[in-house]
């Protein structure tokens, strides 16, 4: 799949303590986020609002899958 350079998604707040807004004019198929182990630790299909006061403080890496078939990776700082 391929993987976007160009930032076709908007994250928002960042850092986040608690909602998480995704603004995008592309349709989103699916929104993963990973630890920077790589251990995946939220997902959800066809999201732009996530709830993520779950988790603890620390860098994320947040891939956004959409519908065209492009992905687009973005990097997420989560503070408690």
């Amino acid at each position: 799949e391929p993987v976007s350079s160009e930032t076709t998604a908007t994250l928002f707040p960042n850092p986040v303590s608690d909602l998480l807004y995704v603004r995008t004019r592309e349709k989103i198929e699916s929104v993963e986020l990973y630890t920077s182990t790589g251990m995946l630790v939220y997902a959800c299909q066809e999201c732009l609002v996530m709830n993520l006061s779950h988790l603890p403080t620390g860098c994320y890496h947040v891939r956004i899958k959409f519908k065209t078939g492009i992905t687009s990776i973005h990097r997420l700082i989560v503070k408690v």
